[in-house]
């Protein structure tokens, strides 16, 4: 993702995957997820930055909680 607040859009990806969309509103950003299933999907947040954090703490955190499950 590209940082910057004067984006009114914004594709998020983690790990070169599209993981949604942030889309600008009056009091910050909303995700919108690619896939439905994000508990952050229509998360609120305060700037480009926070948003990017908080989803690729998330969004890489399951990847290893999913692969050391499977090993």
């Amino acid at each position: 993702m590209e940082s910057g607040e004067a984006m009114d859009r914004c594709i998020v990806e983690v790990g070169g995957v599209a993981a949604g969309i942030l889309v600008k509103e009056a009091r910050g950003y909303v995700f919108f997820a690619a896939k439905g299933t994000s508990p952050l999907d229509q998360h609120r947040f305060a700037s480009v930055a926070s948003a990017e954090r908080q989803l690729r703490h998330m969004l890489d955190g399951n990847a290893r909680h999913s692969k050391r499950r499977a090993t």
